[in-house]
């Protein structure tokens, strides 16, 4: 995974928390398939129109 310009590996079970505007990209180099979770959150909680 590419955060801010830096490689790290991730592994199983890892996670990883990015704060709002954190420049960022995963692929998968591994031989089996990536599985991965997006959570996200408003950065405010002032709600709005959709």
């Amino acid at each position: 995974m590419e955060i801010a310009g830096k490689n790290h590996v991730v592994r199983k079970h890892d996670f990883i928390f990015l704060p709002p505007g954190v420049e960022h990209a995963i692929s998968n180099s591994g031989l089996v398939d990536l599985v991965f979770l997006v959570i996200t959150s408003p950065v405010t909680d002032e709600e709005r129109p959709v």
